[in-house]
């Protein structure tokens, strides 16, 4: 981010070269502007064969006011389809085609596990050894376990112990990215034991980035892009902005249609990386093991299947391996995938290992409709999914669930604090047989928590209060959410702070969404 001598901020995007304008301008919002560069398979034609699916993305753009949705398939090393729809730059009439980079989110995930995976191939980094060896002074911090249970592997499929973390640091506001080292000193502590619970983290992928940096005596992003992205043929993928593609990146919007500033890099890791749809089912086809014939095939088959085996539940019907999210059955088919979501748009890549297609969509603005795509596309080519698809039968009513009853080992008075950054804030919890719980921070009003029930081993619920950290003044108001377990004569665990995406409602006045996590511990005071 410019000092405040420097220029104003310029959005890369703001660089369009004059030869990448279109004349449309008196087009009206929800013109549709649609270019593909297809390789078609087979008798059919693409526009044949994705017609209807094309038309669902038209009416989508039209009813949920995205800005652009882009959509690409491949199947047995080949490209069926890959087109964009609407508009990248609305402002500007710079139509979405499939090399228009969009921010990928979470899908960075999996191609930072695969830049890990090169290094474990060649013997610079052990999977199962821990992290702590390879990070310098930026080093994990155990509150509970041992810090040196949290492996490179832990780091890769969310059980390192480390808890939830988002944030984005917008280029035209005055939060400047931590560094490295301090990230970790102020939020890479151990609230699970490794190994105990998956717990879905950025954190683990940030420190995945820098361990890559650390070991290669690269930039991140350098290695990724000379090791991952060039062997691939990925020419429109890149960390953050820059690498001279400014003209190929999508604004992105808000929900009243307003544009969002670029942000700065904070997750290199775990959600910082642009890329094309075109791009994404080139990435595809390396996990597919069906290369094209201008791309290097830079991971063993050993290694592909490492990454796509399942080693953790999620809690959500499926499960996740290295980098990736694997779903044992979606519409009849295994699936391999990874979602994305933040305040630049939403993205998703699935690959079906058995049927050898891999599909990515991607959009400008919060939306569904990148799922509703892809899975449109898999019904296009095949029948069964199609037929599963169609006949999905409504989600069940919600469960009435019975009042929550604290059992004997929670009832009482617990007695601690909450460790932020240098602070320990004072907490105290009532257990009460009637099933209230009473939750009370420092001087603030004593206040219930809500949602209150055991999962996994874990008593979690949500409260109203304030930490009053630097870095979350500028998330309020937020919501607090407690999950914790009893150890012993202990309750501890996290305290997150959340905002969500349905706070983003405008660029002007928007709350800026951020996850942020802290270490608990209580004593129990009185007996119940």
């Amino acid at each position: 981010m410019p000092d405040a001598a420097g220029p104003p901020y310029r959005h890369p995007m703001t660089m369009i070269r004059p030869a990448c304008r279109t004349g449309r301008a008196a087009a009206g919002f929800f013109t549709l502007v649609v270019l593909a560069t297809t390789v078609n398979v087979g008798a059919a034609p693409a526009q044949d064969q994705f017609a209807v699916v094309r038309k669902k993305i038209e009416a989508a753009l039209i009813s949920e006011q995205i800005p652009s949705l882009a959509v690409a398939v491949a199947r047995y090393g080949r490209i069926l389809w890959a087109e964009g729809f609407g508009w990248a730059d609305r402002e500007r009439r710079v139509p979405a085609t499939e090399h228009t980079m969009y921010n990928v989110g979470s899908i960075s995930k999996p191609m930072t596990a695969t830049g890990l995976m090169l290094l474990v191939q060649r013997g610079h980094v052990a999977l199962d050894r821990p992290a702590n060896e390879y990070l310098g002074a930026a080093r994990l911090r155990a509150h509970v376990g041992d810090a040196d249970q949290a492996t490179v592997r832990r780091l890769t499929n969310h059980t390192s112990g480390l808890p939830r973390h988002s944030t984005i640091h917008y280029a035209d506001q005055p939060f400047a990215p931590l560094p490295i080292e301090e990230f970790v000193r102020r939020y890479g502590h151990l609230v699970r034991e490794p190994g105990e619970l998956y717990e879905y983290s950025n954190l683990g992928y940030r420190v995945l980035g820098h361990l890559i940096a650390r070991v290669t005596e690269r930039p991140y992003a350098d290695f990724m892009r000379q090791e991952v992205f060039i062997p691939l043929g990925m020419t429109h993928t890149a960390v953050g902005s820059g690498a001279r593609l400014e003209e190929f990146y999508a604004i992105s919007y808000a929900r009243d249609q307003t544009p969002v500033p670029m942000a700065l890099p904070y997750h290199p890791g775990a959600g910082d990386i642009f890329s094309s749809v075109h791009d994404l089912v080139r990435f595809g086809m390396l996990h597919l093991r069906r290369l094209q014939p201008d791309q290097r095939d830079i991971l063993s088959d050993s290694s592909v299947s490492t990454m796509q085996r399942s080693v953790v539940a999620t809690g959500q019907g499926d499960g996740y391996g290295i980098g990736w999210s694997v779903d044992s059955e979606r519409y009849g088919y295994r699936r391999v995938y990874h979602t994305g979501s933040n305040g630049y748009g939403t993205a998703i890549l699935a690959l079906l290992p058995d049927e050898g297609i891999c599909v990515s969509a991607l959009a400008n603005r919060y939306t569904a409709a990148v799922v509703t795509a892809a899975d449109e596309v898999l019904a296009a080519l095949l029948p069964e999914y199609a037929a599963r698809l169609r006949s999905r039968a409504e989600p069940p009513p919600v469960a009435v669930t019975a009042p929550f009853r604290p059992s004997e080992s929670w009832l009482g008075h617990w007695v601690g604090a909450i460790e932020t950054d240098g602070r320990r804030v004072p907490v105290e919890l009532w257990f009460k047989d009637s099933g209230d719980i009473h939750v009370q921070l420092g001087g603030q009003l004593r206040t219930l928590v809500s949602g209150a029930r055991i999962q996994a081993g874990y008593f979690r619920g949500s409260f109203a209060g304030d930490l009053d950290t630097d870095d979350l003044k500028r998330f309020r108001p937020y919501a607090l959410h407690l999950r914790v377990k009893l150890r012993g004569d202990a309750l501890n665990g996290s305290v997150t702070a959340s905002t969500t995406l349905s706070d983003l409602e405008t660029s002007a006045t928007r709350r800026v969404g951020g996850v942020l996590s802290y270490w608990i511990e209580l004593k129990r005071r009185a007996a119940p």
